[in-house]
């Protein structure tokens, strides 16, 4: 007798393809990245940043976009999950290095990643996908949580354009969440539920990131 992980529910017709203008946009931006003159340090964080981006681009679009068996879903969803943690880690992480002013700094960002780390590899090896919606949401907005350091930093220095989007980087990335766990709302039943806001609300806190990293490229221009 079949369980429900053995069969795969039809899913809504937007599935997997909400994100497909920003894989457009990748690909630009990594062109354009190349050619640009700044802080070489500052550069190869982008890279990470963009890295992590296209991991998780090109796990969510393989996963989506095809019907698997038990086994191989299975493993996607493992690497979709491992891939969500990355692109928390990656996108804060160009500002991270660019704030790296002293030793403090450097502790703050080698601990996080130890756990961004932790938390990708961990979800390869251990069968994170049978935990409750609810809980991935929880620890993925807990990954993500020194990065609400940054805005409350850059505030300080009144820095306002940048702090806002920075917190708007993770209201996206916590209001989808929250979609997720939630299950709803079903905007249009059958073509646009409530994971496809959740992917288009990541969407938008991957546009802030990008904003974000943006500003600070010219901040690190030679």
């Amino acid at each position: 007798m079949k369980t429900s992980e053995d069969v795969q529910k039809p899913v809504p017709s937007l599935r997997g393809k909400v994100h497909i203008p920003i894989l457009v946009l990748y690909f630009l931006l990594i062109f354009g990245l190349f050619k640009y003159e700044c802080d070489l340090s500052y550069k190869l964080a982008c890279y990470v940043y963009l890295l992590c981006t296209l991991f998780i681009l090109i796990t969510l679009t393989v996963l989506h976009n095809n019907h698997w068996n038990k086994h191989n879903r299975s493993l996607l969803r493992r690497l979709d999950y491992a891939a969500i943690f990355l692109m928390i880690g990656g996108s804060g992480f160009p500002c991270a290095v660019h704030y790296l002013v002293n030793s403090k700094m450097v502790i703050m960002v080698l601990t996080h990643w130890s756990v961004i780390l932790f938390g990708a590899f961990g979800s390869i090896l251990f069968n994170f996908t049978c935990t409750p919606k609810w809980f991935r949401s929880i620890v993925y907005s807990l990954a993500g949580a020194p990065y609400f350091f940054y805005p409350y930093f850059t505030a300080t220095m009144k820095m306002y354009k940048e702090s806002v989007l920075m917190l708007s980087i993770a209201f996206f990335y916590i209001t989808g969440s929250v979609f997720y766990a939630l299950g709803k709302p079903n905007l249009i039943p059958g073509v646009f539920e409530s994971h496809e806001l959740f992917h288009l609300f990541c969407c938008f806190g991957f546009m802030s990131s990008l904003s974000v990293n943006y500003i600070y490229l010219g901040y690190n221009k030679v």
